[in-house]
């Protein structure tokens, strides 16, 4: 669920595959933060602009902070995502369901299992920072150079600095390798207005 402290005066809004786990787990082993979201114990992915409304004028007492990925990326990291699953779970397991199906479907083609990883996963990483108009997030902390941002972070939020996990790590590779034109069109399209506003490129 979203992460929240009362206490340190900050909001955690966790988009996919953006090492929300890492930072979820540093917060609340590393430093003892709890975790004060009880109302939606089961929503992990929401958006910012639905924390605010939720907090009305007491969004404004916090710092509110995510972490943006290059979106070429991070579409990229999904499917890798999806094919460990598919080596480490069993086929009793609903997400090997789900995925072995997308994976058959689309006759195991990794640029066709992407395209429709890009038209149909997931909410675009403007949608979990904007209003609809404006970024409503305080601070954009870059997974490019995350333990970096982190660390300003903490020093801001006076919490105890301590080295990111790696955690949910998949095997190495280079997501130029999934690409073609079309796709890289596509990603462009869908993410452009975080593209424009951070200055993300394929390359």
């Amino acid at each position: 669920m979203t992460y929240i402290s009362d206490e340190y005066k900050f909001i955690f809004i966790e988009i996919e595959k953006t090492a929300t786990t890492s930072i979820d787990h540093n917060l609340l082993w590393f430093n003892s933060i709890p975790n004060d979201n009880q109302e939606h114990h089961s929503d992990r992915h929401k958006t910012a602009n639905y924390i605010k409304n939720l907090l009305k004028d007491d969004w404004y007492k916090y710092t509110s902070f995510t972490v943006v990925r290059n979106p070429w990326q991070r579409y990229v990291s999904w499917l890798v995502w999806m094919e460990k699953i598919l080596e480490t779970k069993t086929k009793e397991d609903r997400a090997w369901v789900i995925f072995n199906k997308l994976f058959d479907d689309n006759n195991y083609n990794h640029k066709e299992i992407l395209k429709t990883i890009i038209n149909k996963t997931g909410r675009t990483q403007s949608e979990f920072v904007c209003d609809g108009i404006d970024i409503i997030v305080n601070e954009l902390l870059r997974f490019e150079n995350l333990q970096h941002d982190y660390d300003r972070l903490c020093s801001k939020l006076h919490i105890e600095q301590n080295g990111l996990k790696q955690l949910n790590t998949s095997k190495p590779y280079d997501y130029r390798d999934f690409y073609n034109q079309e796709l890289i069109d596509l990603v462009y399209e869908k993410e452009r207005k975080l593209i424009n506003y951070t200055g993300y490129s394929y390359d």
